[in-house]
């Protein structure tokens, strides 16, 4: 895996797919346990929206009404 540095909305979104990525038993780079394509780039992709979203509401705001 390549390392991920900087706080760009992508390389952030891209952490969150590593970490849902774990989470749900499908760490990328292990090839026999990895989601398919589709479900790698439907997750990255909801990871970029969300990161956009937090960030066009600024950092401390709570859009989504979640516990701090």
């Amino acid at each position: 895996m390549t390392e991920i540095t900087g706080d760009s909305p992508q390389a952030v979104a891209l952490k969150l797919l590593e970490f849902i990525a774990i989470q749900q038993g499908k760490p990328l780079g292990d090839p026999e346990n990895s989601g398919d394509k589709k479900w790698i780039l439907d997750t990255y992709k909801e990871c970029l929206h969300m990161v956009l979203d937090i960030r066009k509401w600024g950092r401390g705001s709570n859009p989504f009404g979640c516990a701090n």
